[in-house]
């Protein structure tokens, strides 16, 4: 599993100390000329700095990693210029500052990553709503001690999933449109545990698994009969990190479709009967069993 950063504190990163530059030859400006002013990369405007307020927090983090991406690659450029001028004639631009984060809304969050650490947070946690309840409420929700981790003596508290989902609701229990939206919260979230971004590992089976339920053909059909394979991969790939294997999740799609299927015909089979007689009918159908 990959490394849990920190949360991004929303602090600037350093900009690198530029080349020394020779005097040799340039003639004093004297000291009227002015330093030109900073151009702002993230914060541009009133407005812009009002919209990156209003998103949340996983959006946030995400973004913050992208930056920081963005930011090591100027600062590589400029060492590069450093090092060897003629090969690297250009310096990197300015670094750009990271999305603030709220400081109370940061130290609410290390909740939900301290919970994650040890024990997976039902996808349903990761709704916007439920989101902004666990950041606005941190101080009274539930929680429960943990086993200790590998090489500690003592637990740490985190949040007792058990008692929260009663409130924020078990797996298997979104529908379509909302597995949707927070499937992309908890990508967001997953990319922010990666120590690499979005190109992590870790980043990058969440990616894979959740854009391939997303891209399926009726995938609001038959949301019912793979939600449950979707649920078993992202529980299989916890406990046995298992890479993402497009071949195995066709493979159990395939069976998936056949099973539901069948249920389908079964049914129809009952009802038919049932609308007939007016009693149900006594049949005896093995259906395939999912693994």
């Amino acid at each position: 599993m990959a490394d849990i950063p920190t949360p991004p504190t929303g602090t600037s990163s350093t900009a690198p100390t530029a080349p020394a530059v020779s005097t040799d030859n340039v003639q004093s400006r004297g000291t009227t000329d002015s330093v030109q002013p900073r151009i702002p990369r993230t914060h541009t405007s009133p407005a812009i700095i009002q919209l990156l307020k209003n998103l949340s927090l996983t959006n946030i983090l995400q973004r913050n990693k992208t930056i920081e991406a963005e930011n090591d690659a100027r600062s590589a450029k400029t060492l590069n210029n450093a090092l060897d001028p003629a090969a690297h004639p250009q310096p990197g631009s300015e670094v750009a500052s990271l999305i603030t984060i709220d400081p109370e809304d940061l130290a609410r969050l290390r909740s939900l990553y301290d919970t994650e650490h040890c024990v997976a947070v039902p996808l349903p946690f990761f709704l916007t709503q439920n989101l902004r309840s666990l950041v606005d409420e941190v101080s009274t929700l539930p929680t429960v001690k943990s086993n200790p981790a590998p090489g500690e003596t003592k637990g740490i508290y985190i949040l007792n999933i058990d008692k929260l989902s009663n409130r924020f609701g078990k797996e298997l229990t979104l529908t379509c449109s909302q597995w949707s939206k927070a499937a992309a919260n908890m990508w967001n979230f997953q990319i922010s545990r990666d120590k690499s971004g979005s190109e992590g590992e870790h980043a990058t089976w969440f990616e894979k698994h959740f854009n391939f339920f997303n891209m399926l053909n009726k995938r609001d059909e038959l949301y019912d009969a793979r939600k449950v394979m979707e649920l078993e991969f992202r529980q299989d790939h916890r406990s046995r990190h298992l890479k993402f294997s497009a071949t195995d999740y066709d493979r159990a799609l395939g069976l998936t479709e056949e099973t539901h299927k069948l249920r389908k015909e079964f049914h129809d089979v009952l009802n038919s009967s049932q609308a007939a007689t007016g009693q149900p009918p006594q049949v005896l159908v093995t259906l395939p069993q999912q693994h």
